[in-house]
């Protein structure tokens, strides 16, 4: 710091000092160009006195020069006034909508989007909190604990967790048959206003679905979905329990269900099982509203897309119910769907199924084990020839680099006897066969 105000000192005191000498030597230009202009003038006046005196004595000859006449001159410039034409040039000024046509554009563009996004996040706000309004009382009289949001050490009440603009989650625990309730409101995505007018083109409805994660010992061996004919095929490949235990899909008529409606099971019992009991009454009159049914003990997620992934593990399936349906846009309907999952969650716990359905489902669950097995066999079969060859190949790169003659003869003769012995080996295979 010391130094610093120190070389600002001395910038100054430099600052100063020049400009006192430049102010100097400006005061004595200024002094010498007073005395050179006074003797230029003195010099001049002697001049212009020798030249009057010069034109006195000379004789002036006015054949020898013409001189135009005032009216001529007059005349001319009158003339030349007249051919002078000045074009005044049309100023436009364009209107301001014009000139800023663009920058208005963008501006309302952005204006639109920005109040878009606010009303359409309001709108989804409104619609979760309408829909936990309507059902709070259905579930705090099913369930002990109702809305926790999972964020603090102690649990929380009737909070609706947002996942995202236009997704929303409940979460509710502490009933019998199930370790607990998921509800999941998938609405349009109101905010966004390229999605909105994509809607208008293909609507996109909103959606609620229940999970439910069943207790061990609250289900029997039963792997059954609902769905609409469309989507049928979609889901059966989709989904990894109904692509290894179901085989086909049925349509809906043959379960006194509408014909939109298909029907994927890994038995016909456990089809039947699952429908009775009113289940299928209210399907029916609720069809439009279905988007998927499934009802499974071997849940295990979406199928992965890379089926032969590098490790196969064998995987615990899950008891599970997913019910998914339109979202209703009156609400109080919402209340009948969420009665109809409590009550197919009670129903599925006292299915039982037939002797002989219950020894099928026991055998195709122990040949996809055995298949997973044999699967993860071949797999470690793979890695260790992977690693012998590896080992192998680092043993000849260094015998390459090797400059001791005597051990590189020494590999040599043992790899030789190596590849004879596994020759011999494979003769001997192949006279057996023979044989």
């Amino acid at each position: 710091m010391r130094g610093l105000c120190l070389r600002v000192f001395l910038l100054v005191f430099l600052f100063s000092c020049t400009s006192g000498g430049a102010k100097k030597v400006v005061e004595d230009d200024f002094d010498e160009f007073e005395f050179e202009f006074e003797s230029n003038e003195d010099e001049e006046e002697e001049a212009r006195d020798d030249s009057d005196s010069s034109d006195t004595d000379d004789e002036f000859d006015t054949e020898e020069f013409e001189t135009p006449s005032e009216g001529e001159d007059t005349l001319k410039s009158g003339k030349e006034a007249s051919d002078l034409k000045i074009e005044e040039s049309a100023v436009t000024i364009k209107p301001f909508f014009e000139a800023y046509l663009v920058e208005i554009c963008i501006c309302l563009g952005i204006a639109l989007y920005i109040s878009n996004y606010l009303l359409g996040r309001t709108k989804n706000t409104n619609i979760a909190e309408g829909w936990m309004v309507h059902n709070l009382p259905i579930l705090h009289s099913q369930f002990v604990l109702v809305g926790d949001d999972g964020e603090g050490e102690e649990p929380t009440q009737n909070h609706v967790v947002r996942r995202s603009e236009n997704s929303f989650t409940v979460w509710a625990s502490g009933r019998i048959n199930c370790d607990g309730l998921l509800v999941h409101l998938e609405l349009m995505k109101r905010h966004d206003l390229i999605h909105v007018i994509l809607g208008l083109f293909r609507p996109v409805p909103d959606t609620i679905s229940f999970i439910f994660q069943c207790a061990d010992g609250d289900m029997d061996s039963v792997i059954t979905a609902i769905c609409p004919r469309k989507t049928a095929t979609k889901m059966s490949k989709e989904y990894e329990d109904l692509s290894k235990y179901c085989s086909g899909i049925r349509s809906g008529e043959k379960h006194n269900l509408p014909s939109s409606l298909s029907v994927i099971s890994e038995t016909f019992d456990s089809a039947i099982s699952v429908l009775s009991g009113g289940v299928a009454k209210f399907l029916s009159n609720h069809a439009d509203m279905l988007l998927s049914l499934h009802v499974t003990d071997q849940y295990t997620g979406l199928k992965e897309e890379g089926e032969e992934s590098e490790t196969v593990t064998i995987k615990k399936g899950e008891k599970r119910i997913h019910l998914t349906f339109k979202l209703p846009s009156d609400l109080d309907q919402t209340t009948e769907l969420l009665d109809f999952a409590l009550k197919l969650l009670d129903h599925v716990k006292h299915i039982r199924l037939s002797r002989e359905a219950k020894d099928k489902a026991t055998k195709n669950r122990q040949l996809v084990v055995q298949e997973q097995e044999k699967l993860q066999h071949q797999q470690r079969q793979e890695a260790a020839q992977q690693r012998k060859e590896e080992k192998k190949k680092a043993e000849k790169e260094k015998m390459l680099e090797e400059t001791d003659a005597d051990k590189v003869r020494k590999w040599e003769e043992k790899e030789y006897k190596k590849q004879m012995k596994k020759s011999q080996t494979k003769m001997k295979q192949m006279k057996v066969r023979m044989g």
